[in-house]
């Protein structure tokens, strides 16, 4: 059951390092969703009480204030806390400086997404199998896609979203379904 609240009530009640989950609209959203499973199309994070850091397809890394987020996907917006079982303030703070980092220093992975989407279409799965892949040899990797930019944020600080996933194979959806997220409203 989703919970809609005001601008304001998101102002003052988002707190850093909160996972900002998108139900988008746009020309690649029904594609998204149909290759996950999943409703949400975008990930990004809170990094301040009004900054969202996201890397995002045709733009890239970067960080943007709440409102402007909202005017744009105004009713789209899935806010996650990190439970508490998971919750380390200095964790999360060394979280959300790699987020920041990756929103100014990131480019999107094109290349990655087309895998991902390949994996999930009969017959051309067998041609992308699973390979084994290290995240800590990938952490300094500067293309990215959403999630996979989210999910090695939250590695670095407080635990892997998404265990037994390698940070380039994780999609908003696996991120929605974690144990470390606790959903808390819409906007």
């Amino acid at each position: 059951m989703q919970r809609f609240v005001s601008l304001d009530y998101a102002k003052s009640n988002a707190h850093p390092g909160w996972l900002v989950q998108y139900r988008g609209r746009g020309l690649f959203s029904p594609w998204v969703r149909l290759c996950t499973g999943g409703v949400h199309t975008h990930s990004a994070m809170m990094t301040n009480f009004n900054e969202i850091s996201e890397v995002r397809e045709f733009v890239g890394g970067r960080i943007t204030d709440l409102d402007f987020q909202v005017k744009r996907f105004n009713g789209q917006m899935d806010f996650y806390s990190v439970s508490r079982f998971y919750y380390d303030p200095v964790g999360m703070e060394k979280t959300i400086t790699y987020m920041r980092q990756m929103a100014e220093s990131c480019s999107y992975d094109w290349t990655n997404i087309f895998l991902l989407a390949a994996r999930r279409v009969p017959i051309c799965h067998l041609l992308f199998h699973d390979r084994p892949i290290d995240d800590k040899a990938d952490f300094h990797r500067l293309r990215r896609h959403c999630s996979d930019a989210v999910a090695l944020a939250y590695q670095m600080g407080l635990a892997d979203p998404v265990p037994r996933c390698p940070n380039r194979l994780v999609t908003p959806h696996d991120l929605t379904k974690s144990m470390m997220f606790v959903y808390e409203f819409s906007l």
